[in-house]
């Protein structure tokens, strides 16, 4: 059995949303915990990674196909990134957990005191605009705010995944896990980097 650590580090803010706005003015706000801080789904982190792998593992091993998870075919058991993230017919050998911030260690404070004392953190909007990129003007009626959490702090969130995986399936996870650049909404306009 495998434990890997996995931090992640934004030096921009992040905006990870969902369908649903909870508790926010903002016509994009973002994902938090039931104590109001924002967290890295387990499903944003599978799904970037998973992409991320596939790439490295299909320019690494060219003779062999990488099965999407779309596909109507069954896994085939050469394919390492069907084993370790699943695929319609299986689940992936990797029990993939959602990412809370571990740094910087004022912010580990404040989450825990938050915990304790039930204060949510105060979150930040960011405006913006809808561009038509065929005009080039600004399209009517789309302005928006983005909600992020101070601006200007790099945050890390991190978690501990563990997996019955073997050494060359952690090296192909390490891998591709530095290959993700960014994550979350908004990337172009500078968020999640």
């Amino acid at each position: 059995m495998a434990t890997l650590d996995v931090q992640l580090t934004f030096k921009t803010p992040l905006n990870i949303g969902s369908g649903a706005q909870q508790g926010t003015l903002a016509s994009l706000g973002m994902l938090k915990d039931q104590y109001g801080w924002p967290y890295v789904p387990a499903s944003t982190l599978k799904g970037r990674w998973r992409h991320a792998a596939e790439q490295l593992y299909g320019t690494l091993m060219a003779d062999v196909e990488v099965i999407s998870p779309h596909q109507t075919q069954r896994q085939r058991p050469d394919d390492m990134v069907s084993r370790l993230f699943g695929t319609h017919w299986g689940a992936g050998l990797i029990a993939f957990t959602d990412l809370v911030i571990t740094a910087p260690a004022r912010a580990v404070e404040l989450r825990q005191e938050s915990e304790r004392n039930r204060f949510r953190p105060v979150t930040q909007e960011r405006t913006g605009i809808a561009i038509n990129q065929q005009r080039r003007v600004v399209e009517d009626r789309f302005l928006f705010t983005t909600e992020t959490l101070w601006p200007g702090i790099a945050l890390t969130f991190g978690g501990k995944i563990q997996a019955p995986i073997t050494q060359a399936e952690a090296g192909l996870l390490v891998a591709s896990l530095h290959l993700i650049p960014n994550m979350g909404r908004a990337k172009s306009r500078g968020l999640g980097w």
